[in-house]
């Protein structure tokens, strides 16, 4: 049972920071050509706590840690929202002041390919500098 529960936390801890990391590159892209993020996860809900909000973005807790989530404005986890869904977005904004909200669908084809592609693209940014740091600092050994 012990190597149960061991490979279990080594899972959660090389998943939670790849994850993380992922969608830390879909926000920052996403700020980047002005789309507004409502939300931004650690876990998966419901929601533990609030962490802390920042502009338009909530930094939340959640329940679940196995990953994360970014929530852009005018998106679910699979399509875009309908205009009748947009509604409890919308208030949800107005609530936190944001007067001119940009959502993923009216940003430019490059700007929501540079979204999509973020997440992707840090995890390989990271990989890279993971290896390098690994070989600089290398292994001692006896002469």
């Amino acid at each position: 049972m012990d190597g149960f529960l061991l490979g279990v936390a080594s899972f959660l801890l090389v998943l939670i920071p790849l994850v993380v990391i992922h969608e830390f590159g879909h926000f920052i892209a996403a700020k980047l050509v002005g789309i507004t993020v409502l939300e931004f996860g650690i876990g998966f809900p419901p929601r533990a706590a609030v962490l802390f909000r920042r502009g338009e973005t909530i930094y939340t807790l959640n329940w679940l840690p196995i990953g994360g989530f970014v929530r852009p404005f005018g998106e679910d986890m699979v399509s875009p929202k309908s205009e009748e869904h947009l509604t409890g977005d919308r208030k949800e904004l107005a609530e936190r002041g944001v007067t001119n909200p940009k959502s993923v669908q009216q940003a430019s084809p490059w700007e929501r390919l540079l979204f999509f592609i973020a997440g992707p693209g840090i995890n390989f940014i990271a990989a890279l500098v993971l290896f390098v740091v690994i070989a600089l600092v290398g292994q001692p050994f006896a002469r």
